[in-house]
C-alpha cells in the first residue's frame, strides 16, 4: 500500500475528467488523475464527431472559458459541416467528424505537458469521508490517495453492463473492465441512484463496403472552426457516405424482436429519447418506409467505418443480417458489433449550482454520472467542477453561470433544479435566451465572469474583440455601403444605405454580407461576424425579453382543467407526454417550468395558446 498526497483528484479521465483536471490544474492545483487504463484517455465510445446543434454552443463555451476540447476538436478534424446553415446564425451548429484516436492522442498530449497533473492506472475502490467531507480516495489495489477535494467522472463504468443479445459483460465499454464498488459505496452515503442505458452502433470495415451505392456527403469549406486560437483547417477531405435501411431490415428486425435485450426484458435502464437504436426505431415509427445512415469514418489511419443510426443491441449474427439487407453493405464485415450499455448514475437534483454534492463537501460531479449524454455536455460540467474545486478549496465566491447567459449554464441549472429520469441532451430550444447565446458571441458573453483560466495571448484576444466590436458597432452607424458593395450584395436601391440598416434585412445572404464587409473593414473575421449579428437580431432580442418577461410577470396565471396540449401548435411530442401526464401537478404556468422534458420554447407556444387561441 502506497499513500499520495494532491490538491484534487479527479476518478476518470473521458472529457468531463479531462477538463476538470486541466482547469484545476492550469488554477494552480497538483491534480491527480485516476483512470482505469491510463492509455485510455478522453476515448471516443460512440460517435467520432464533436459539435452539432446545441452541443457546438457548448464546445465554443468551454473555449471562451479556457478549456480545450474546442482546440483539440480543430487538432483531430477530419470535414465540417455547418447546420442549419439556411437559417439565422443563433442556429448555426458547427460539427466536425474526427480522427477519434487523434482526439484522444491530443487530449493526453497535453494532459501529460501538464506539470500539476498526474495521471495514476487504477480504479476508485472506496472514499474516506470525515465529518461530511472528502479527505481521500481508496484505489483498487489498496493505494491512499488523500485529497482537499474530488470529482467523479466515471462515465458509463459504474456497474456498467453490456448487452449484445443473450451475451453480458461487466464493462463500462466493450472489453474494458467496469467499476464495481464505487456505486455502492455513493448510495450508501444518501445518494439517489438511477440506471441508465445507452448504446452505440457497429463498426465495420471500410473495404467491405461497395461505395458505388452510396451517396458521398463532402464537409462545407471551412471558414469556422471551435477555437479562437485556429486559423485554418489540419484537414476537410474525408468524405460520409448516406445508406439507408429496407423493408428487409425492418422485415429482420420484427423477426427479431424477443432476441433484442431491449423488447425483451434483459434491459431495465432509461435510454436517451433522442438516440433510439434501430430496432427502437423501426417500432416506434413504424409508418417510415426507410431509416437514414451515415457512415463515418473514425480515423485516417484505420479502416474502421461507424454506421451512424445502425445502434443495437441485438446479437451479432442478426446484426450481420441487418447490414446486409442495406445496399452498399451486401458484403460487410463487423469489426466490433453494436451493443447497449447500462450504467449508474446519481439524480443531480442532490447537487449544488456548483456541482458540488449536498451531502459530501468538496466532492463533486460532472458527465454521464449526472444523467447527461455527449461528450460535450460532459465536457462542459468538468470545466466548471474544475474551476468550482479551485474555489471551494480557495474559499473563493463559487463559479456559476447564468442560464441566461450560456448553455453551460442552462444545463447545470437543469440538472441540479429539475434532476433527471433519462439521458439529457442539450438543445437550443431549451433556452429562453437563445436569440443571443449564438456560437460567434461566447467568449463575449463569458469574459466577464472570470475563469482565472485565460492565457496572455487568449487574454489578448478576447480584449481585442471586445474593442473591435465596439469600433465597429459606431461605424456600421456612420458607414454608407458604396455601390459596388450594394452591386455585389444584389441590392438595387435602399432609402438608408448605412451598414447598420444593411445587417437588418433578412433577404440578404448573411455569409455574403461578412465577405463583403471584411473587404473594407480592417478588423477581424470574428469582431465582424458578432457586431453583424448583433445589429441582426436586436429588434428580435428586444421583442423575445419582452415576451419573456410577460411569462414571468403571469407565473400564477391558470392553466384551464381542459386544456388538450395536443392542440397547441409547436408543442414537441415529448412535451406534449410529459404535459398531459403531469396535468395534476402544473395548475400555473410556474409549475411548467420544473417539468423535466418541458422546454422554454414549448412554454412560450403554451402561454400564447392561453393568451390569443384558448377559449372555453
Amino acid at each position: 500500500m502506497t499513500t499520495y498526497s494532491c490538491d484534487c483528484v479527479i476518478i476518470g479521465a473521458g472529457h468531463a475528467g479531462c477538463e476538470a483536471a486541466l482547469a484545476a490544474a492550469n488554477l494552480g492545483l497538483y491534480t491527480i488523475i485516476l483512470n482505469l487504463n491510463s492509455e485510455l484517455i478522453a476515448s471516443i465510445s460512440c460517435n467520432p464527431s464533436v459539435g452539432g446543434i446545441g452541443k457546438s454552443h457548448i464546445v465554443k463555451e468551454i473555449d471562451a472559458l479556457g478549456g480545450f476540447q474546442a482546440q483539440v476538436t480543430d487538432m483531430s478534424a477530419i470535414q465540417y459541416k455547418v447546420l442549419n446553415y439556411s437559417k439565422g446564425p443563433a442556429v448555426w451548429a458547427l460539427r466536425a467528424q474526427i480522427d477519434k484516436y487523434l482526439y484522444s492522442m491530443q487530449y493526453k498530449k497535453i494532459l501529460q505537458s501538464n506539470k500539476n497533473i498526474s495521471i495514476f492506472h487504477d480504479c476508485a475502490h472506496d472514499l474516506i469521508i470525515k465529518k461530511n467531507k472528502i479527505q481521500a480516495i481508496i484505489t483498487e489495489r489498496g493505494n491512499i490517495i488523500k485529497c482537499q477535494s474530488a470529482v467523479i467522472c466515471t462515465g458509463t463504468f459504474l456497474n456498467g453492463k453490456i448487452h449484445i443479445g443473450k451475451f453480458t459483460s461487466n464493462d463500462g465499454r466493450l472489453g474494458e473492465k467496469n467499476s464495481p464498488h464505487l456505486s455502492g459505496i455513493l448510495k450508501a452515503y444518501g445518494l439517489t441512484r438511477i440506471r441508465l442505458k445507452t448504446g452505440t452502433p457497429a463498426r465495420i470495415d471500410k473495404n467491405s463496403i461497395d461505395f458505388s451505392k452510396l451517396a458521398a456527403v463532402s464537409g462545407d469549406s471551412p471558414d469556422m472552426f471551435f477555437s479562437w486560437n485556429t486559423n485554418t483547417a489540419v484537414n476537410n477531405s474525408v468524405p460520409c457516405h448516406i445508406a439507408y435501411t429496407t423493408n428487409k431490415t425492418k422485415n429482420i428486425i420484427i423477426k427479431h424482436k424477443a432476441d433484442s435485450p431491449l423488447y425483451n426484458g434483459s434491459i431495465s435502464g432509461i435510454g436517451p429519447r433522442y438516440c433510439p437504436s434501430i430496432d427502437d426505431k423501426i417500432f416506434r415509427f413504424a409508418d417510415k418506409e426507410r431509416h437514414q445512415l451515415f457512415l463515418e469514418p473514425e480515423s485516417l489511419n484505420t479502416n474502421e467505418i461507424y454506421v451512424n443510426g445502425f445502434s443495437t443491441s441485438m446479437p451479432e449474427n442478426v446484426q450481420l443480417k441487418l447490414l446486409h439487407s442495406v445496399s452498399g453493405l451486401e458484403d460487410a464485415v463487423i469489426i466490433r458489433p453494436a451493443y447497449a450499455v447500462e450504467y449508474d448514475c446519481f439524480n443531480p437534483i442532490q447537487l449544488h449550482h456548483t456541482l458540488e454534492s449536498k451531502l459530501i463537501n468538496k466532492l463533486f460531479f460532472a458527465g454521464q454520472i449526472n444523467g447527461t449524454s455527449g461528450y460535450e455536455e460532459a465536457a462542459g460540467q468538468g470545466i466548471i467542477a474544475g474551476i468550482n474545486m479551485y474555489r471551494a478549496i480557495h474559499k473563493k465566491v463559487p463559479f456559476i453561470l447564468s442560464p441566461q447567459d450560456s448553455y453551460i449554464g442552462l444545463m447545470i441549472h437543469d440538472l441540479t433544479t429539475k434532476g433527471i429520469t433519462e439521458p439529457y441532451r442539450m438543445f437550443t430550444a431549451r433556452a429562453e435566451n437563445r436569440l443571443y447565446l449564438r456560437m460567434d458571441n461566447a467568449d463575449d458573453r463569458l469574459f466577464t465572469y472570470n475563469s482565472g483560466l485565460y492565457s496572455k495571448a487568449h487574454m489578448k484576444h478576447l480584449r481585442q474583440k471586445c474593442k473591435q466590436v465596439s469600433q465597429l458597432n459606431k461605424l456600421f452607424f456612420s458607414s454608407d455601403l458604396d455601390r459596388h458593395i450594394l452591386a455585389a450584395l444584389k441590392i438595387n436601391s435602399f432609402s438608408n444605405r448605412k451598414v447598420s440598416y444593411i445587417c437588418t434585412r433578412t433577404e440578404l445572404n448573411i455569409s455574403q454580407l461578412l465577405k463583403e464587409l471584411q473587404k473594407i473593414f480592417s478588423y477581424s473575421k470574428a469582431a465582424i461576424a458578432t457586431t453583424v449579428f448583433n445589429f441582426r437580431y436586436a429588434g428580435y432580442i428586444k421583442k423575445q425579453n419582452q415576451y419573456t418577461k410577460s411569462i414571468h410577470l403571469n407565473l400564477d396565471n391558470k392553466i384551464p382543467d381542459d386544456i388538450n396540449y395536443s392542440l397547441i401548435a409547436g408543442l414537441k411530442k415529448e412535451a406534449i407526454q410529459v404535459l398531459e401526464k403531469n396535468k395534476t401537478q402544473t395548475g400555473t404556468i410556474k409549475d411548467l417550468f420544473l417539468l423535466k422534458g418541458v422546454s422554454s420554447s414549448d412554454i412560450e407556444f403554451i402561454f400564447y395558446y392561453l393568451k390569443h387561441v384558448y377559449r372555453k
